[in-house]
């Protein structure tokens, strides 16, 4: 009865049904601003809803082969699962060509710290970092071994805790490369 392994057969309509709660405004707007048949342009619109859905289906799809594997193998298929599922993903986003492309890693530019990351991994690691701390905190709080509860409870403290020290001595060098520039002249100092 793991979900993991029953994810193949729900996984194209899932991952479509995620895309259209998420792009809602998209049929709407391409009914009004490209030309043809409604009928027809319902269905590009479709299509381009279906494309969208695979950087979701596509991870899930890993992510179920990988419980699979492990399941027939006697190990933890929920585990692997959350292994495969984060490499997966950001691969995804990064290379699967998108209709609509936003980041995930904009969900971090609000906090600096985090946002840190994008200088040496780009979006990429930052998108790792996320999806790694929730990996882990769903091995964390997920009912079974208490060994992989407290793995994933480590890995997540540790990711959460090498990002914050990154970002903290990376904004740190920064500004006092900026107060040198300042000091030098180099800046321009607005008021």
């Amino acid at each position: 009865s793991n979900c993991f392994l029953k994810l193949p057969e729900a996984l194209p309509s899932t991952a479509l049904a995620a895309c259209a709660v998420a792009l809602y405004w998209f049929p709407k707007v391409a009914l009004q601003y490209t030309g043809g048949a409604a009928a027809f342009r319902l269905a590009a619109a479709g299509a381009v809803l279906a494309w969208q859905a695979m950087t979701i289906a596509l991870p899930a799809a890993a992510a179920a082969a990988a419980a699979r594997w492990a399941e027939k193998r006697g190990l933890d298929p929920v585990a692997a699962a959350a292994a495969v599922s984060v490499p997966a993903f950001v691969l995804a986003e990064g290379l699967f060509p998108q209709a609509y492309t936003c980041a995930f890693a904009a969900t971090q530019l609000a906090r600096p710290v985090s946002a840190q990351l994008l200088a040496v991994g780009g979006t990429g690691a930052v998108a790792w970092a996320v999806s790694a701390v929730n990996a882990g905190v769903y091995l964390a709080l997920r009912p079974g071994a208490r060994a992989r509860r407290l793995a994933g409870a480590a890995a997540a403290l540790a990711i959460l805790a090498g990002v914050e020290a990154f970002g903290r001595a990376r904004l740190k060098a920064l500004d006092a490369a900026d107060a040198r520039a300042l000091a030098q002249g180099r800046v321009v100092r607005a008021a």
